[in-house]
């Protein structure tokens, strides 16, 4: 049991900061979508939208539909 706790705790130290990162960058995704919403809703023109937010056309259309 503890040889599987301790490849456990491996596992875990090596990727914390990998995981940490990634829940990073998804909530930054997330913000930015939020702020494209409140854009289109307020009919800011696209190229503003894509260019404050770094959001592709393909996402915004996603976050439109």
């Amino acid at each position: 049991m503890s040889y599987v706790l301790s490849a456990v705790r491996e596992e875990v130290e090596k990727n914390h900061q990998s995981w940490l990162q990634q829940g990073r960058q998804e909530g930054e995704h997330r913000k930015a979508l939020l702020i494209a919403r409140n854009l289109l809703k307020k009919n800011v023109p696209l190229s503003v939208i894509k260019s404050a937010t770094g959001l592709s056309e393909q996402e915004l259309a996603l976050e439109d539909a």
